[in-house]
């Protein structure tokens, strides 16, 4: 699979990711986030495709939440909801196959770079006093 075929599955994903979590009403405040993303404390692989994905942990049910695809460790998210959030990442290079048939047809297979705990999710507040959030992905 080449660059190109990833980006597309990519944006295929970040679509159904934003099906998936709806859309506030225009009445729900949000807050604006942008930051970094690093990995250990190191940057991610300029050659790594990754996304962040916030999601509210209202209690009424509501399944409001943004995502955006993490370039060059560094991501913008328009509209997050306020209050409790989970933040999770999926965050990965493209490899050979370890098949070596396989990788000699050009099949690649996907190395997750995030930590468990990270591409589960973790629980964080969006306060509208809050725009900047970096996140540093460890164990």
């Amino acid at each position: 699979m080449n660059r190109t075929v990833s980006i597309i599955l990519m944006s295929m994903l970040m679509f159904a990711v934003a099906v998936t979590l709806g859309c506030s009403s225009p009445s729900d405040p949000t807050v604006k986030w942008s930051g970094t993303v690093t990995i250990e404390g190191q940057p991610i692989p300029s050659d790594a495709l990754g996304v962040i994905i916030v999601r509210s942990n209202s209690a009424s049910g509501s399944t409001r939440g943004d995502q955006a695809e993490i370039i060059n460790g560094e991501y913008t998210l328009q509209n997050v909801p306020q209050g409790d959030v989970t933040v999770s990442f999926d965050i990965y290079k493209l490899i050979p196959a370890k098949d070596k048939m396989d990788a000699d047809r050009g099949i690649e297979e996907k190395n997750i770079l995030v930590p468990d705990r990270w591409a589960i999710g973790v629980t964080d507040t969006a306060d509208k006093n809050d725009s900047a959030k970096n996140f540093d992905l460890t164990k």
